[in-house]
């Protein structure tokens, strides 16, 4: 017990001996990636972004403005971002490419069905005062309820869509409203 004693004896000039601590290492400066960055302004406070921004707006402004144009039969105005030359030789591709995608599915001018579509096209096509464009017309035997008009006067009726439009007046709608589209683009580009 007399051992127990003289070490707690001990304890405290063993915390209070500084000597057989080792020393601290040296403190390292911090490396640079790891500085820490002083507050910069948010991107919206800078000069130099307000300067693009406002450039940038500048330029799209300008372009959107001189893109515009006036539909003579309507008055409104539209974007147009296509020139006629480049519309033709798009509507003459997507021709090409629809022609060659269903000229097995394309109805013959003798099956009532292509008689029909027809019959109602051409009633469209002479109150539209387009008569002088060579329209075609064209019923693909295809479950797809679509009907569309290219610029040059190529209208597509797929079969699926009969029996939603039952009758030549449910047709007249739908392609008076794709024929109206061409017209006011064709109109635009023969007349004006």
């Amino acid at each position: 017990m007399e051992m127990a004693y003289q070490f707690l004896e001990q304890i405290p000039t063993l915390f209070n001996d500084h000597s057989q601590i080792p020393p601290r290492p040296p403190q390292l400066p911090p490396y640079p990636q790891y500085r820490r960055v002083k507050r910069v302004p948010p991107f919206y406070k800078k000069r130099t972004f307000w300067i693009y921004t406002g450039g940038g707006g500048f330029l799209l402004t300008v372009y959107y403005v001189n893109h515009l144009e006036v539909v003579p039969i309507s008055n409104r105005r539209r974007f147009m971002d296509v020139t006629p030359k480049q519309e033709a030789k798009l509507a003459q591709q997507a021709y090409s490419e629809i022609m060659r995608r269903y000229h097995h599915n394309i109805l013959p001018s003798w099956d009532h069905r292509t008689r029909f579509v027809r019959a109602v096209a051409q009633q469209i096509i002479r109150v539209s005062g387009m008569e002088d464009l060579k329209w075609e017309v064209h019923v693909i035997d295809s479950p797809e309820k679509n009907a569309f008009v290219l610029p040059g006067g190529k209208i597509f009726v797929f079969t699926g869509i009969l029996p939603i439009v039952e009758n030549q007046h449910g047709l007249a709608a739908v392609l008076g409203h794709e024929v109206s589209l061409k017209i006011e683009a064709e109109y635009y580009d023969n007349y004006i």
